[in-house]
This record gives structure tokens, sequence and C-alpha cells, in this order.
């Protein structure tokens, strides 16, 4: 807390810079630098350390990492790693499929100390699987899915929390007993809203008269990554800059900043901050020091032509009991017994798991489209699923291909999804759309359930892999942790290996 001692005649100096008056303290106090730098002249030694703090701090040599053998980092990640190491506040802005996490992994290999994680819910199980491969030395983690923190041991190096727990008083008051030396906060953008609530749980701020610390302070090294910081406008990023990189837009109050870089004007209702102005000068603030950007275009030649990733969820997530299915069939079976009988032992199952996954699908799916610019392409196999998955995300006009969709309509869809820049969203059954079809638009693959051949999965990939794509594609598979999910996508892998070893 900063704290304003003056004279009665100077009261009006301390009230237009923002403070308030504490009738206790007799005092103008305020907990925010963007409204205490406007003071900076009347400062003693005590407020002016708290200044330089808020300062991006570069180190001169950046200690080394260390990853574990018969793994590689791209260069890229490394020069991600770089950066986060030689300083203490920043933003790594990395396109998706370019190995954010792995990136933290190889920070905390660098400097080692207690990790606090905040991720989105359905990140949480690939948090902790990238952590677990490569961190070295191996860390304890512990994953918090409810409120119930007692059930937690927060004495273990990594917790991962999911951002639809840090309001709860409960998480936010055992988080706030513990210092850390990381604080990782991925798809940071998704704390754009200055009011939210896991907006002021996790980078602070004031509502109405209530100030929130956040939890920030807790540690001494803090990372956003994301790889769309501002999904729509100006005025989002400013949550962010405030609590991480105040002196990149030079203290300003939220206002102040919405008169420079959002265009601001009264409306006849109330001030519109949804504009934009200045925006050149911003994104050179922005790079100057805090924000390190890996775009797909830029490092295609480190990066494969395609992008593998597995999307775990959790599988007491969904509403369906995925878990009580016949488990001895699953016993009698072996992984590379993909026979009639094996199928048909597993058919009706597989059904339940894909449509128990639609509503996760369909959030997460929402989630891409509404942060990001990019196209997707989602296949999944049965009816039932791909009718859901339409129905759920009808908001965004999805094309549907299913063995019932005749030549004419099929091309039809193709031509306008590639030229409507509006029509981002594609849905098909993995072997009616999975050949024939030119879908470069997209540069993201999702599939809710796949195909026991490797080949009908390729084929489905390649709608939007293939001439005339000039991007990197990346690929995401949707996985309930622990179920049969993970038993199919293992048979795949499994014989794709055998095709290799035979035809290359």
């Amino acid at each position: 807390m900063f704290i304003f001692t003056c004279s009665y005649e100077l009261r009006h100096t301390a009230k237009n810079a923002g403070l308030m008056w504490s009738p206790v303290l007799k005092k103008w106090y305020t907990q925010y630098y963007s409204i205490a730098i406007n003071l900076k002249k009347y400062a003693d030694d005590s407020a002016l350390k708290e200044f330089a703090k808020s300062e991006i701090q570069i180190t001169d040599k950046a200690p080394e990492t260390v990853w574990p053998k018969g793994l590689t980092p791209r260069p890229y990640q490394l020069r991600g790693v770089h950066h986060a190491t030689t300083r203490y506040r920043c933003l790594l802005r990395h396109d998706p499929g370019t190995g954010k996490t792995i990136e933290a992994a190889l920070c905390m290999n660098a400097i080692r100390g207690k990790t606090l994680i905040i991720c989105p819910p359905f990140l949480k199980i690939n948090w902790m699987r990238e952590i677990n491969t490569w961190c070295v030395p191996k860390r304890s983690v512990t994953l918090v899915e409810t409120g119930e923190i007692k059930l937690y041991d927060l004495s273990a190096d990594v917790l991962i929390v999911p951002d639809s727990l840090v309001a709860n008083s409960y998480v936010r008051q055992a988080l706030l007993s513990h210092k850390f030396e990381w604080l990782f906060i991925d798809e940071i953008h998704r704390f754009k809203s200055h009011d939210a609530q896991r907006t002021l749980a996790v980078l602070g701020g004031q509502k109405g008269r209530t100030n929130y610390g956040g939890l920030i302070p807790l540690a001494t090294r803090v990372v956003g990554l994301t790889g769309t910081p501002m999904p729509a406008r100006p005025i989002e990023l400013w949550p962010m800059l405030n609590a991480l990189a105040p002196q990149v837009i030079d203290h300003m109050s939220r206002f102040k900043y919405a008169e420079k870089y959002c265009n601001a004007f009264f409306d006849g209702f109330g001030w519109n901050l949804n504009g934009a102005s200045h925006q050149d000068q911003l994104h050179i603030r922005l790079k100057e020091k805090f924000m390190h950007t890996v775009k797909k275009s830029e490092v295609l030649t480190e990066l494969p032509d395609k992008i593998y990733d597995r999307v775990y969820i959790d599988s007491s997530e969904l509403k369906k009991d995925v878990a009580s299915f016949d488990k001895q069939a699953m016993a009698d079976i072996a992984v590379d017994d993909m026979t009639t009988k094996a199928l048909g032992k597993l058919a009706a199952h597989r059904r339940d798991l894909g449509e128990a996954k639609t509503a996760f699908a369909i959030k997460y799916i929402k989630d891409l489209l509404n942060d990001m610019d990019e196209s997707i392409l989602v296949f999944g196999w049965h009816k039932s699923v791909l009718k859901s998955l339409c129905t759920g995300l009808s908001e965004f006009e999805p094309f549907l291909i299913n063995g019932e969709t005749d030549n004419k309509t099929r091309m039809a869809y193709v031509d306008e999804f590639q030229s409507n820049k509006n029509r981002r969203l594609f849905v098909g059954n993995i072997q009616a759309m999975g050949v024939g079809l030119t879908l470069t638009k997209a540069t993201r693959v999702i599939f809710v359930e796949y195909s026991w051949t490797p080949s009908d999965n390729e084929q489905a990939e390649d709608r939007c892999h293939r001439i005339g794509q000039t991007r990197a594609v990346f690929i995401q598979y949707l996985v309930v942790n622990e179920t049969i999910d993970e038993w199919v996508l293992d048979s795949i892998s499994q014989k794709q290996k055998n095709i290799k070893r035979i035809v290359g």
C-alpha cells in the first residue's frame, strides 16, 4: 500500500491522482502503482524501491536449461526460455501448437523452485503430462480439481489450478499462504475482463470500492502464455499489462489507456472503449522488453509439417459415466487385436464415449473460435456425435458432411468454406469427408472421435494438409484419460510404426 501524507492544501492533488481517503489512518492511500506513480515526485526511498520493482529488468545472461535424454526442444523454444529466464515478468505470445508448456518446463529446469500453474480446466492434464515428461529432475505435482482444498497436498513442487477455481475463497486463501518461484498463467487472454472474478483473483484490480491483490505478488517470476493476447480489442490487453508490465503503458489507469490506445469517446450513453488507436506504438512497446512472439509462419523450417497434440479430458468432467463399460472385455483383448469380434464388443461403448465427449468438445471449440481467427475441421464417427456438435456450435454456422451428403452439396460447402472468411467451422464424418476435398483454409484439425485405421485419420488430416497449404497444420485428438480412447490411439501408433517399417 502506498500512503500519501500531505497538507490540507494538497488534498486536491491526492484526490485528483486517484488516491482514497482513509478516515482511520487520516491519510490518503492506494494499492496501485498506476495511481501512485502519478505522485512519484513526492515519493520517499521506500516508495521509489517499489516503483523500481514494476520495471522490466533484463539480466545479462540467461541460466542454462536442461532436458531429458531422448528429447530435444526446438531452437525457437529455447529462445522463448531465454526470454522468460532473463526477466521477472514477460509474455510468451506463441501460436498454438508451438509447445508453450514445454518451454515452461524448461524454464523450471533452468531456475528451480516451487511453481504455480493457472490454466483452463481442459488443459490441466496436458500440463501435468508435459511436466512429467520434460522436467529434470522429476517434480511432485498436485492437480487441484475441486474447492475441497484440504484434500490436496500443497507442499508439492508444482501446483496446477484450473482458472475456474481461482476465485474460490478456500482455494485462494490456501494459495496466499505460499510463495512461488514461478507463476505460469496459461491462455492469459481469458483474463481480458478487468472486473471478472477470475481476473481480480489472479491479476488483481478494483471493483467498486473493493481492492483485490491477485496472485502476482506470490511469485518471483510470472509468465503469461497465449497465442492470442488480444482476442479482439486493445482494451482487452489492459488487465494483463496493468498487472505484469505497467511501465509498458506508462502506468496508465484503464481510462487513460483507453483514451490513448482505444480511441475512447462518449457515445451519448456512456464511454465507448471498443476502438483502437496508436496501434503501431503499442506494438513496439510490447515487443521492446515484455513480449516474445513465435508465429508458425515464421518458424516453419523448425516445425514438422503436422503438429500433433492430445487434449486430455478428465472422465470426472463428463456427464455420462464412461467408466462403467465392460472392463473384462477390454482385459481380454490385446491392443493389436483389432478383429471384428473385438471391435464388436467395444462398438457400443465407443459411441457412448463419443457422445459423452461432445459437451467438452463444444465448449473447447467455442473457446478456440471466439479467441482466435483460424478455421477448424472437426471429425467424428457416429451420426449422434456429429449432430450434437453441429447443434451445440450452431452460432458458427458449421458445414456438415456425412454419408448422406450428395456430391453437389459437398462441393458447394467446400467452395463456401474456402471463400467465406465468416464461415470457419467444418464438421464431418471421418470416412465421408476424408477424401476428395480441399480445405486448406483450415490450419487446425480436431478429432472428437477417431478411426481404428491409421490411414482413415491421415486422409482426414490431409483435407487441409495438401498442395496449397502454406502453414503448419495443428492436429488435436480429444482423449478421455485412462479409457478406451488411449487404447485406440496406442493401437493406431503401433500400426503406424509397422506401416513405416514395411513401406516407409
